[in-house]
């Protein structure tokens, strides 16, 4: 099937069928083993020297038992080509544009333990084998369009199953930003940001005004007021990261696990996100507290003088 095309007679939507291939992933590894692993190898395009993923992806789900050892942009990756490759390969095209490719291998950020001295973050994605988180907010919110095969989802209330999410912070969030280095919103983030499977519509969360959400970093819309609500939004991703009632246990990883795993891997939960007057996401949380140890804050966070830059974006593939 071409991209853009009609899926064949009887066939459910695409949306619908990358959200069945992402449940069954996770009914998968529920009988066998999971851990959040991200295997990295040096990789030289002859001027650059970089960690990229390795290939192949380390997830079997037709193994006895079944496995998954990866981190989310692998695993978005996997579950769309096994899908939609033509639209995975949409996706991981993104990877060649300039803006992920400065000639110098690296882009300056704000550095807040030197602010005289720019940060210098390595960024080649052209050796990344497929898209990273990164890369993926900002396909879903400036590339996803008809000719590639996606529309944009600007909502999060219009959320639906098989829709696409993905985030980015720091300097991943604005990398072409030539003020930059100046800029304290546009630090080094520890990592190019997340990206996940919705697996299904997002749903008001009951704001008391007391304790989470509003003492946890929510923010306030212009003017002072109160953001207009916060949703919680089932996903299916791979993290090391605790969510809302999340399949995952979160100890140790098996046995099995490739050295340098962590606990979590791929599964399901529960995200946050408060929304601005247009029900565009502004911050996004991992957890209410209602089935972690604690409540987690939101990002970034309404408590710090200059918050980082987010980016935050979704798409459906169609």
């Amino acid at each position: 099937m071409s991209v853009g095309s009609l899926p064949p007679a009887g066939a459910a939507p695409l949306g619908a069928r990358l959200a069945a291939f992402a449940r069954d992933a996770v009914a998968a590894v529920s009988r066998g083993h999971t851990a959040y692993f991200y295997h990295l190898v040096k990789k030289t395009d002859g001027t650059v020297t970089e960690w990229v993923a390795a290939t192949p992806p380390d997830i079997h789900l037709d193994a006895q038992p079944p496995t998954a050892f990866v981190d989310c942009s692998t695993w978005v990756h996997v579950a769309l080509s096994s899908v939609a490759p033509h639209h995975a390969a949409a996706l991981d095209a993104t990877r060649e544009d300039p803006l992920f490719n400065p000639p110098a291998g690296y882009i300056e950020a704000y550095d807040a333990t030197n602010p005289a001295v720019p940060a210098r973050v390595p960024l080649r994605e052209r050796m990344q084998p497929w898209a990273r988180a990164n890369v993926a907010s900002y396909f879903f919110a400036h590339v996803a369009g008809p000719a590639n095969g996606f529309s944009r989802v600007s909502a999060i209330t219009d959320l639906q199953a098989g829709d696409l999410l993905a985030w980015s912070l720091g300097i991943y969030a604005d990398p072409a930003n030539p003020n930059a280095a100046t800029d304290p919103s546009l630090t080094p983030a520890k990592d190019t940001g997340h990206v996940v499977v919705v697996a299904g519509p997002a749903v008001p969360y009951p704001n008391s005004g007391e304790g989470w959400p509003n003492a946890y970093g929510l923010a306030t819309a212009p003017g002072g007021q109160a953001h207009l609500a916060v949703y919680a939004v089932p996903v299916i991703d791979a993290s090391d990261v605790p969510h809302a009632d999340d399949s995952r246990t979160y100890r140790a990883p098996p046995e099995q696990a490739p050295p340098g795993s962590h606990a979590g891997g791929l599964g399901s939960g529960t995200l946050f996100f408060s929304i601005d007057a247009s029900g565009a996401p502004q911050q996004f949380c991992f957890s209410d507290g209602s089935t972690t140890d604690e409540p987690f804050p939101f990002f970034p966070s309404a408590r710090e003088a200059t918050p980082q830059r987010v980016t935050i974006a979704a798409a459906r593939p169609v």
